[in-house]
């Protein structure tokens, strides 16, 4: 009898232990919005970041998350609109995305933009969006034209 005892107060004591173990304050899932601070200038208006006809290059580093990859961008010039999807292989992985005129790195927690010259008639946007898990961000950038 006393060996059912031992075993019952063992099995109470360790459903206890699970379930006080497993709570937290966090909702499960919940994660921290990424932030981060431009490395380099780049003036930002109505949530898009300006860049002039001639293009350049742009840095942004995450304060918060030790690394990040692509899901995709969206690009718009004119009337044309297109996705494009980073090559997730054992080389890459998601880290690189090349979308047309404008090119994204990531690397550790840094994400490096390169946008290149509009020598066209129509301001272009683009959209990419990083994540990092359960968490995602998205950067718009407007291009202006030429003329």
């Amino acid at each position: 009898m006393e060996k059912y005892f031992n075993f019952v107060v063992m099995m109470l004591s360790l459903c206890i232990m699970t379930v006080t173990a497993s709570c937290g304050d966090d909702p499960e899932g919940k994660w921290d919005p990424m932030k981060w601070k431009a490395t380099s200038a780049v003036e930002k208006s109505d949530g898009s970041y300006m860049v002039g006809p001639e293009g350049g290059e742009y840095t942004f580093e995450c304060k918060n998350y030790a690394g990040f990859w692509f899901s995709k961008a969206v690009v718009k010039a004119g009337s044309t609109l297109a996705n494009y999807y980073p090559e997730f292989n054992d080389s890459g992985n998601g880290l690189t995305l090349d979308a047309s005129w404008a090119h994204f790195t990531s690397q550790s927690n840094q994400l490096t933009v390169t946008i290149d010259l509009n020598d066209g008639t129509d301001t272009r946007q683009v959209a990419v969006t990083v994540t990092a898990g359960d968490v995602f961000d998205t950067f718009q950038f407007c291009q202006q034209s030429k003329e």
